[in-house]
């Protein structure tokens, strides 16, 4: 099919013409003549769009991941309690059963033969069972391969009875703003096999945060292909039927589409694929920088000739770059002989890195550039590649900074250890405990904060023990002060 044929306003054209019987042509070919409408165009992209969709659907599935969680039968005493009722409640409390089942759902796609599948991480993530339902109603139990927080990935594995079609993979690189693209999945999971049509609304989309995650590595495609809860996990598919990306998150007040969704770039699959099938996990080389976008007016207070780099807001305890010589308010614009032009370009290019090599750095400084060998340390659970000014991940609606950052500098900080909250996403967890901007968490739980290592560290804890329904968040205040809030885990 012509390139020509692949963003919106043709099909527009066509219809328009169709309808009114007007002449015009697209490419050179006539779609319409006076009063006698010539449809071949408009059928021709209607027929590629069909046969796209065709040939990814019999590769989608529905995943339905269970957990299960312990009950909590403390009694609380409701409020304006009627006399004499308590007891009842407490023995009802007491009837309760000692677990229930917890079940996420999403989509995904076979990539092999053999069974393989792709889904999101946070489709399956902590689930003790995954049951996947093919397009044509077979089920089967999943084994989860690997998983990667880090772009919110996840590798499954079937043993397949019968054939199993997989979706072809193509370049996500070659996409270009405008283009169409079609989203397959099963929105709010009732509607199996919906598929939507939109256009790539943009492209490298980083730096955004969810209420209840934000991947650390961020190069989202942008569409306004429906996308609703339900719909993660699936592709999205350009017209010639290959896989461009993974549908993931959407941007909305209501929780239900409104055209902004995001999709996972298949080429950035492709980077951790062989790493979740070999190891369970994705093992990348480790930097240990807070980095930042260099927007014009960062460029300008920088005294740099262009918005390009990224800045270095942060240095790790211990880090491979900190041993370096690397400093805060150093610009990176090259590493090991590519330029840096973003934040998601720098983690990939590190990531991509072997573990223990040393990469060449060459960053502004004062006005001058400097190169700098980094032997590069290997990433555990607690670290991240080189990390969004915005760390924390999202969790219950917190994003957090370390107290070396230029937001807690600008902000008079004055005390030597915690983490300084810098968002609470608006409905979150952390929105309705009182948590503010500005706070700085020294304590979660029984855990003591001094940086952002701490509180990394904290988080996973606390994310897998599902013991406490809240978490004590010891907080220092604006101004001078402590407090506690209590942090609600629904």
């Amino acid at each position: 099919m012509k390139k020509e044929t692949g963003s919106r306003w043709i099909a527009t054209a066509i219809a328009l013409a169709a309808i009114t019987g007007t002449i015009g042509t697209v490419g050179g070919t006539a779609f319409a003549t006076g009063n006698n409408p010539d449809y071949s165009a408009a059928e021709a992209l209607s027929d590629a769009l069909a046969s796209a969709a065709e040939n990814v659907l019999p590769s989608v599935v529905n995943i339905s991941a269970t957990h299960i969680e312990k009950v909590d039968r403390n009694f609380q005493h409701p409020p304006f309690m009627i006399p004499g009722w308590e007891d009842m409640f407490r023995r009802r409390m007491q009837e309760l059963p000692d677990q229930r089942e917890a079940t996420s759902l999403g989509s995904g796609f076979f990539i092999s033969e053999d069974g393989y599948l792709l889904t999101n991480n946070h489709v399956i993530e902590d689930a003790d069972e995954v049951i996947v339902t093919t397009h044509d109603d077979r089920e089967f139990t999943a084994e989860v391969v690997g998983a990667d927080p880090s772009t919110d990935l996840a590798l499954l594995k079937v043993d397949p009875e019968g054939k199993i079609t997989p979706a072809k993979l193509g370049d996500s690189s070659t996409l270009r703003v405008g283009e169409l693209a079609i989203a397959i999945g099963n929105p709010f999971s009732r509607f199996a096999g919906t598929v939507t049509l939109g256009i790539v609304s943009a492209c490298d989309r980083s730096s955004l945060q969810f209420a209840s995650r934000s991947p650390a590595i961020q190069d989202y495609i942008q569409t306004d292909a429906a996308i609703n809860p339900g719909n993660s996990g699936g592709p999205l598919v350009n017209v010639r039927g290959e896989v461009i990306g993974i549908n993931s998150a959407i941007n909305s007040p209501s929780g239900v589409n409104v055209g902004i969704g995001f999709a996972i770039p298949i080429n950035l699959v492709k980077e951790v694929l062989g790493d979740l099938k070999e190891y369970g996990e994705v093992r990348r080389a480790f930097l240990g920088v807070n980095i930042q976008a260099v927007d014009g007016k960062m460029a300008e207070a920088l005294g740099l000739d262009e918005a390009t780099g990224v800045l270095i807001s942060g240095l790790m305890d211990d880090g491979p770059a900190k041993d370096a010589g690397l400093r805060e308010g150093d610009v990176i614009v090259e590493f090991d002989g590519q330029k840096v032009t973003s934040v998601p370009k720098l983690q990939r290019m590190v990531g991509r890195s072997e573990i223990g090599s040393k990469a060449e750095v060459v960053v502004m400084r004062d006005g001058e550039r400097k190169r700098i060998k980094v032997k590069l340390g290997k990433m555990d659970d607690s670290q991240q590649v080189a990390a969004d000014t915005k760390s924390g991940g999202g969790w219950l609606g917190l994003d957090v900074v370390g107290l070396d950052s230029p937001e807690a500098e600008a902000l008079g900080v004055d005390v030597d250890h915690g983490v300084l909250i810098v968002s609470v996403a608006p409905g979150s967890e952390a929105s309705h405990a009182g948590l503010r901007p500005g706070y700085v968490i020294q304590k979660l739980g029984e855990y003591e904060i001094d940086d952002l290592r701490d509180y990394h560290k904290a988080r996973k804890a606390l994310k897998k023990d599902e013991s406490k329904r809240a978490i004590a968040v010891y907080v220092y205040l604006p101004g001078g002060g402590q407090r506690y809030f209590a942090l609600s885990r629904k």
